[in-house]
């Protein structure tokens, strides 16, 4: 599939914490990939129609909390 738009964003975590996400959006919906702090070769993915739900997504696999 043919990504439309991609764009690269810091994402503040708890106001100590940089996560880089990086946010495609594709026909109907937004994948989100973010990557961990700390561990920079971990990484996590989120697919939602709303962008904000599918970073928020991301960001919450990414750094383990439930």
């Amino acid at each position: 599939m043919l990504a439309l738009h991609t764009e690269t964003m810091a994402y503040n975590y708890n106001d100590m914490l940089t996560i880089w996400v990086k946010v495609t959006k594709k026909s109907k919906s937004y994948s989100a990939v973010a990557q961990h702090p700390i561990k920079r070769n971990k990484y996590a993915r989120a697919t939602h129609s709303i962008k904000e739900k599918a970073i928020e997504e991301a960001v919450r696999k990414v750094t383990m909390q439930k």
